[in-house]
């Protein structure tokens, strides 16, 4: 059983609603895997966690050009602050910018069609030419779950992997918290693809958590990622 470093707040009502028209099961390509379901909140990869350090601002770029319309672009773009206003008072602030040399990382739209498969995004070590939120056709086909889709692809950014990491992925992770069966990071119809109260509360205690232990957390080393632009 695992236990919780620092206090968190469990008292609030979930956030799920169960009567909703059936879509295919949430799949991204941030982590490719198969359809399985959601225990915790989890970090770590290549032996090591990576966040994006608090109080940063962290600036995007939407690429106009990789939409077939303005509509879509500006959808895309007003579901992602949504999707930033999901995740509450988290210790980022997102700011779109509209050169991408001034940005951390772009927002796109794909034609490649994965079938099941919404969106990509990165975590916050990778590389500036890899650093993408990518929309594929699914996630347009289906505006109405767009909020929910980044709401899951933004917890990548923000460095947490899939709740079910530490049992059907490759590389290795570590778990922070406890069993969490309504998880944004989890794979379900992404109607029901939710920030749960549980995810903000286990991610702003993680950060107080590594500000407090530098040292790093069950045997990973924590590492600070600062965007260009902040000092």
């Amino acid at each position: 059983m695992s236990t919780l470093p620092v206090d968190v707040d469990t008292s609030g009502p979930h956030n799920v609603d169960d009567a909703v028209p059936y879509l295919p099961a949430y799949d991204c390509q941030t982590e490719t895997n198969s359809n399985v379901g959601a225990e915790d909140l989890r970090f770590g990869r290549h032996d090591s966690i990576s966040i994006l350090a608090a109080g940063v601002t962290v600036t995007y770029f939407v690429d106009l050009d990789t939409f077939k319309s303005d509509i879509d672009s500006e959808f895309v773009a007003a579901s992602f602050q949504e999707a930033v206003r999901q995740w509450g008072p988290i210790p980022l602030t997102f700011k779109r910018v509209w050169s991408s040399k001034a940005a951390f990382f772009r927002v796109i739209a794909s034609d490649v069609d994965f079938r099941r498969s919404y969106a990509r995004a990165f975590f916050p070590d990778y590389p500036q030419h890899s650093r993408l939120l990518v929309i594929y056709p699914l996630a347009l086909k289906h505006k109405y779950a767009m909020v929910n889709i980044l709401s899951h692809e933004l917890g990548h950014i923000m460095g947490i992997r899939h709740s079910f990491a530490g049992e059907r992925e490759r590389d290795p992770s570590v778990l922070f918290g406890f069993h969490n069966p309504y998880s944004v990071m989890r794979y379900t119809d992404p109607l029901n693809l939710q920030v749960h109260w549980l995810d903000i509360d286990l991610l702003i205690a993680f950060y107080r958590y590594a500000y407090d232990h530098p040292e790093g957390y069950g045997g990973f080393p924590i590492q600070f990622i600062v965007p260009p632009g902040n000092s």
